[in-house]
């Protein structure tokens, strides 16, 4: 399985940091959606270290499902400031898009709870695909 990633720096807001750099996924070999939800929580996980501050709480994923969009993110309690690394990821839309939030909600959990790298971390993974209040414990 071969994959390949795409660093931008963009602003990044909300956030105490001006600038974020941003992990983009791409696909060099087509990957199944759990495949690649899975190489971008494997990717988040290696930016633990420069991602979390002090303050950092939550290992949260946002799925978009207006731009079929994955995104994670390190952040605060009040879920208002993101660490300065941030992982995407856009699913194609010829890809079969049906129960897709669930879907990645559920290989997240499945992946996470047994991720021996992220849970050397105490960090509370989260997830939604709304709005940031209203996120799910993973």
């Amino acid at each position: 399985m071969t994959t390949d990633w795409t660093i931008t720096r963009k602003v990044h807001q909300p956030s105490q940091h001006e600038y974020s750099n941003v992990h983009i996924l791409s696909q060099i070999q087509e990957l199944s959606a759990q495949d690649s939800v899975k190489q971008c929580i494997d990717k988040a996980i290696t930016l633990l270290t420069t991602n979390i501050e002090d303050d950092s709480l939550y290992f949260l994923l946002e799925w978009n499902k207006d731009l079929l969009q994955l995104r994670i993110v390190v952040t605060d309690e009040e879920k208002q400031n993101d660490g300065k690394e941030v992982v995407l990821y856009n699913i194609k839309p010829d890809n079969n898009t049906e129960n897709l939030s669930e879907n990645i909600c559920y290989w997240a959990r499945d992946y996470l709870t047994t991720n021996d790298d992220f849970n050397k971390f105490s960090l509370v993974a989260v997830f939604h695909n709304s709005q940031r209040d209203k996120t799910q414990l993973l």
